[in-house]
């Protein structure tokens, strides 16, 4: 027992011994205690750095700063790409912009040529006796002929009766001759009452003043004023006698008596220029064949207007030979 003592107490005068400061001390002056650190040889193997580990700072400072420079210029780089990429993508929006306005511009220039050949046809083949009657259909029928032939004498043209070119309505910037070529107005039976008598004599001679005036190159600022005066009155009286007897006048004894004013409306337009007035009420050539008539058209920068009443058969005959032309012309 004493034995095991004793060496416990030498085992801990050892510890002592062994971990003082003064036992330590050699250990840090003793050159051979230094670590020598081996690198990998960028030849062959390995070779030993007394500097290693302060070269591995360094190192790994300068591999740093490389790769933070190297990192910059990728994310530039990055930056430039995604710059690029986003002009890229603008400049296929701008073509498809561009790609969709040209295609809307065609489409509608499809349907406009489309709706030009369907009324030419229309006009041709079937069209309706009002749109004759108000010029619509012959006006159509006189643009596909003005574009098709350049002279009179191109080739063989439809024949006109006298009748028909006595009775068409030409206009150029506005307004019709048409009530001041009749020398007696056509006036509608629902005008035809006698409590209409005297504004129906006023408005004859006012016509026949407006018609001298016109045919001078003139106009009259009383017949004008009195002529507007008397269509109202007109346009008035006709709707009062309608509703009163309604059970004789039918809608379209109406119909006329305000188609007849309306009439009135477009001889007074015309009156505001006496120049075209004169023209078309001046001496209108006899017209032998449909060409000769879309000549004089052509040069004078004529259109259609509306048929007067009483002469809507002859409007109907005229777009006959009309279709006609332009069938041939089709042909």
């Amino acid at each position: 027992m004493a034995r095991i003592l004793r060496l416990a107490g030498l085992g801990v005068v050892a510890c002592l011994v062994l971990f003082s400061p003064a036992s330590a001390q050699p250990a840090v002056t003793d050159p051979y205690r230094i670590t020598v650190v081996t690198v990998p040889s960028p030849y062959w193997g390995y070779y030993r750095s007394p500097y290693g580990s302060h070269l591995h700072g360094v190192a790994d400072l300068t591999r740093a700063n490389a790769e933070y420079l190297v990192r910059t210029q990728e994310a530039a780089q990055e930056r430039e790409k995604t710059r690029r990429m986003k002009l890229e993508t603008r400049k296929a929006e701008l073509e498809h912009v561009r790609w969709e306005r040209n295609f809307l511009f065609e489409m509608r220039e499809e349907e406009r040529v489309r709706a030009i050949k369907y009324e030419e046809e229309r006009s041709r083949e079937r069209p309706p006796l009002t749109e004759v009657y108000a010029g619509r259909s012959l006006n159509i029928l006189a643009d596909v002929l003005k574009k098709g032939t350049s002279s009179a004498v191109d080739r063989p043209s439809q024949p006109l009766k006298k009748e028909w070119v006595e009775n068409i309505n030409f206009t150029a910037t506005g307004g019709d001759a048409g009530l001041l070529r009749q020398k007696a107005p056509s006036w509608p039976p629902l005008l035809q009452e006698d409590r209409f008598e005297k504004i129906r004599h006023h408005v004859e001679e006012l016509l026949d003043q407006a018609r001298k005036d016109a045919g001078a190159g003139r106009v009259s600022v009383k017949v004008v004023k009195e002529l507007i005066d008397q269509m109202n009155q007109l346009d008035a009286a006709a709707t009062a006698e309608f509703n009163s007897n309604a059970g004789i006048w039918l809608p379209r004894h109406h119909i006329q008596a305000l188609r007849f004013t309306r009439e009135m409306k477009q001889t007074v337009l015309l009156l505001e220029n006496p120049k075209e007035a004169a023209v078309l009420l001046g001496s209108v050539p006899e017209f032998k064949t449909v060409a000769e008539l879309i000549q004089h058209m052509r040069e004078n920068s004529l259109r259609f207007a509306q048929a007067s009443a009483g002469s809507e058969r002859h409007y109907v005959g005229l777009h006959t030979a009309l279709a006609e032309e332009a069938r041939q012309l089709q042909k």
